[in-house]
């Protein structure tokens, strides 16, 4: 009812308008549309129409912009929607990927890809899919694409790199690193770079760019670690044909790299097979002091028995066992106690079994089943040698009652003394 009286007052007001312009403007009013086309009409008449032609002409305006408007509306809700759907997807293949279904997953990167070839993370992606799925060379393919349309991709090249060195083709990994650094340089692609050379034994290479991971602002004991053991890996190659100059540049080499394990190891090689045992002993003492491993004094001790200087060889145990510590310092003294056992030294085998306990204390170790069944074997042969019979029968019963496995070389040991060393190595 009160739509429909509005309407009424709205009629009556123009009406009433439209009466009072023609009782204000009663003269008639030439207008000329043309040189020769002119029309004769009331002044309200021609203001009416003027105003109506106006209103008329701004309302198709009004309609092509608003129709635009609508159809770009519409794009925008289009495109929002199509977006919606795709982050759907993204989020479902993301899933499935995580999931590790990679059939599915594959299957969901491949719908995106097509429905746009651009999408460069969803071709990284789906290069998982087909990795996971054990198909590598088609996941390179994949990346292949990728690095098409986005030669430079610093995602796109590390994928690429992680899936040549999957298939073992360190060569091209090495390759599509190289190009990261050109594009991108970056600590990471530096690291990998030099690793990566090494691992080829291109060290001259490997010593570059690992001048590139100091330069990207690397630094600690692992950095240097790395430049030693290039630089040991390069002259071994380099003068592996020429052995006097090896041994010439591995001295000078352990001069100023004194703790490198591996370069005294090999220069006490060296000078073993020149005959120099004095300074072989020197340097794998050294080895096992830097390092902790008794192997390195056991090398020592080795060299000095089979020159019958079992004296020296006790020197040797000692001076590599004195620095030890911890659990280091517990298998060393082990070992100890094996060298003093086979040149028969029994009282100071026994002084260290006596104390061994103390020194567990001491270096806060708690002694684990083969630290355990290692003194055991090691205090049964001690018996054995003393003649101890019973003592060391009593400890052969509480090894098998502990269920350990006793090596077979060890019962025949403590059992034939015939294996006895000859007493010409033992010391006065």
């Amino acid at each position: 009812m009160i739509t429909r009286l509005n309407k009424l007052i709205i009629s009556l007001i123009l009406v009433l308008a439209v009466s009072y312009l023609f009782y204000l403007n009663p003269d008639t009013i030439t207008v000329k549309l043309g040189p020769t086309w002119s029309m004769n009409a009331p002044g309200a008449v021609v203001l009416i129409s003027t105003f109506v032609a106006g209103f008329l002409f701004c309302s198709v305006f009004a309609l092509i912009f608003g129709l635009k408007s609508l159809w770009r509306e519409r794009g925008l809700e289009d495109r929002e929607r199509r977006r919606n759907r795709s982050e759907r997807q993204l989020l479902e293949a993301r899933s499935a990927l995580a999931a590790e279904e990679w059939q599915r997953a594959r299957d969901l990167w491949e719908s995106i890809v097509h429905k746009d070839e651009s999408n460069i993370v969803a071709r990284i992606e789906l290069s998982k899919s087909l990795e996971g799925a054990g198909k590598l060379t088609d996941a390179l393919k994949i990346l292949d694409e990728a690095r098409v349309i986005e030669p430079a991709n610093t995602e796109v090249l590390f994928r690429a790199a992680e899936l040549n060195l999957s298939m073992n083709n360190a060569t091209a990994a090495l390759d599509n690193v190289i190009l990261i650094l050109n594009n991108h340089p970056n600590l990471r692609a530096a690291t990998m770079a030099r690793d990566l050379a090494e691992s080829l034994n291109r060290l001259e290479d490997a010593l570059q760019y690992h001048s590139t991971v100091e330069r990207l602002g690397a630094e600690g004991k692992e950095v240097n670690e790395a430049r030693v053991r290039i630089e040991f890996k390069k002259i071994e190659i380099d003068l592996a044909q020429d052995e006097n100059k090896l041994k010439d540049n591995l001295t000078k080499f352990t001069r100023r790299n004194s703790s490198f394990v591996p370069a005294l190891h090999r220069l006490a090689h060296l000078e073993s097979e020149s005959g120099n045992t004095e300074e072989a002993s020197k340097l794998l003492t050294q080895a096992s002091k830097v390092s902790g491993d008794p192997a390195y004094w056991q090398e020592a001790a080795g060299l000095w028995l089979k020159n019958s200087q079992p004296n020296r060889a006790v020197a040797a145990g000692r001076a590599g066992t004195a620095d030890a510590k911890g659990s280091n310092k517990i298998k060393s003294s082990l070992e100890l106690i094996k060298l003093f056992l086979k040149i028969n030294m029994l009282d100071e085998a026994k002084s260290e079994l006596d104390g061994f306990d103390a020194l567990l204390s001491r270096e806060d170790v708690q002694p684990d089943r083969h630290i355990s069944r290692t003194v055991l074997i090691l205090r049964g042969r001690l018996q054995n040698a003393l003649g101890n019979y019973q003592e060391s029968a009593k400890i052969w019963e509480q090894l098998s009652d502990s269920n350990f496995k006793l090596e077979r070389k060890i019962i025949k040991l403590d059992s034939a003394r015939r294996e006895m060393p000859p007493a010409r190595l033992s010391t006065p």
